[in-house]
């Protein structure tokens, strides 16, 4: 493993991961559905972009502050998905990040399930994803209870990574089975910088033959690269190496680590406005997050063509240097 490492990177525990898993929930929802509930794809309306019921499923559900949810640990979502047939089907979805994210899943999503069913009436649908091992007393998938006559048997859909083969995950050329292809195996190499360089060269390729389109593909680019966190910057270098030489010298529509770098602080949208209006305050958040980058070591040649800085702002930052 190399010795030279970022570790000034930002540290992952920082990272803002319930806002990122949104973003891809987001773009990919469609591909999630078929993935995970295929009748449920069959039946919804593509053409309609679902609601995320954050604010009910907050006022719904009492999480109290010692309870040990963590952001970086599981996510939970509530989505509203319209029907080819008319109204709408809700989707209770949970996504375990890292660790094994507190308490039983199973009695967790009913206990969820039991709280929409009594405040709104409705009846979601229950999604989990794995991407850590969970205690071998659960059961993920169903929650059963009986007592002295009276059961309930509670079932919801089950995506586990450690489950599925590595041709399951690529098969019918689904982005959001990339992702979860992606995350297995950032997960199985986190302290192996040799290891995340070698998957990273692998997702790249696959990334590149994918035959997703410019926006699709810029957003599982930041994602491979953020949930790797290769912090080498030896290794970085020869990556932007491999990059070069295996798309002709010519980088893929989207730029990779500095833009990654942007879209973690906040500023990619700032600097996109900064860039189409030209305003003074985005052009100082601009210059600002510049000699942040510059001060990191990257260098101010790249930084100035990737910010398409002016020639005042690059003398601006040259001094001092």
């Amino acid at each position: 493993m190399c010795s030279e490492v970022f570790n000034d990177y930002e540290d992952e525990e920082r990272f803002d991961y319930d806002g990122f898993w949104k973003d891809l929930i987001e773009v990919f929802w469609r591909e999630m559905l078929q993935a995970a509930i295929p009748d449920l794809y069959e039946a919804a309306d593509l053409s309609q972009e679902p609601e995320f019921l954050s604010k009910e499923l907050r006022d719904t559900i009492f999480i109290p502050e010692n309870s040990g949810h963590n952001p970086a640990q599981f996510i939970d979502e509530l989505l509203n998905i319209a029907l080819k047939a008319g109204g709408s089907a809700w989707v209770l979805l949970h996504i375990e990040i890292q660790g094994q994210g507190g308490s039983d899943i199973s009695a967790r999503m009913f206990n969820y399930f039991c709280l929409i069913a009594s405040h709104y009436k409705r009846y979601p649908a229950g999604l989990v994803i794995l991407t850590a091992p969970r205690p071998s007393r659960e059961t993920p998938g169903e929650f059963e209870v009986s007592q002295y006559g009276t059961s309930v048997i509670y079932r919801y859909n089950v995506i586990d990574l450690w489950s599925l083969r590595d041709d399951e995950l690529l098969e019918g050329n689904n982005p959001f089975k990339f992702i979860m292809y992606a995350a297995r195996k950032a997960l199985s190499s986190r302290k192996n910088e040799m290891q995340k360089f070698v998957y990273l060269k692998e997702l790249r390729k696959l990334l590149q033959f994918g035959g997703w389109g410019k926006e699709e593909s810029r957003v599982l680019l930041l994602f491979i690269e953020r949930i790797m966190n290769l912090r080498s910057k030896t290794l970085r270098v020869e990556y932007d190496e491999f990059v070069a030489d295996t798309e002709g010298g010519k980088r893929m529509p989207y730029e990779s680590w500095i833009e990654k770098s942007f879209h973690d602080k906040g500023l990619a949208e700032g600097i996109a406005e900064g860039r189409a209006e030209g305003k003074a305050e985005e052009r100082k958040n601009l210059l600002e997050a510049a000699k942040r980058f510059v001060a990191d070591g990257i260098s101010l040649s790249k930084v100035a063509e990737i910010m398409r800085l002016t020639p005042a702002e690059i003398a601006s930052l040259s001094v001092g240097l």
